[in-house]
């Protein structure tokens, strides 16, 4: 996790301030810990067995409600609608904070 963070996360796009994870052993090893530690950034975790307040979980939600949507009829070709879902998804404006996933991610 922390090799994935470094070279794909952090090195594309900086280091974040604060990280939200869940209480997966790595997240909550002392490894991870030091490692957060020494990044300067602040870990919180999520309330455990509460999938409702893991945003990722959300996102999930609304891949699989996308799913359904585009390939009701072809359902064993829903890898080929993946593209169309994501940029529906990263061009929808969210109703909390008013941008898009992309304005927030270009700063456009």
């Amino acid at each position: 996790i922390i090799n994935k963070l470094e070279n794909c996360i952090f090195n594309n796009f900086g280091v974040p301030k604060i990280m939200v994870t869940d209480n997966a052993s790595y997240f909550v090893s002392h490894l991870f810990k030091k490692f957060v530690f020494k990044q300067c950034i602040v870990q919180r975790t999520i309330a455990p067995y509460r999938a409702a307040s893991n945003r990722a979980e959300r996102h999930v939600r609304d891949v699989t409600t996308s799913l359904r949507c585009f390939c009701n009829d072809k359902q064993t070709q829903w890898d080929e609608n993946l593209g169309n879902i994501q940029m529906s998804l990263n061009t929808a404006k969210n109703s909390s904070t008013g941008y898009t996933a992309f304005q927030l991610m270009f700063n456009h």
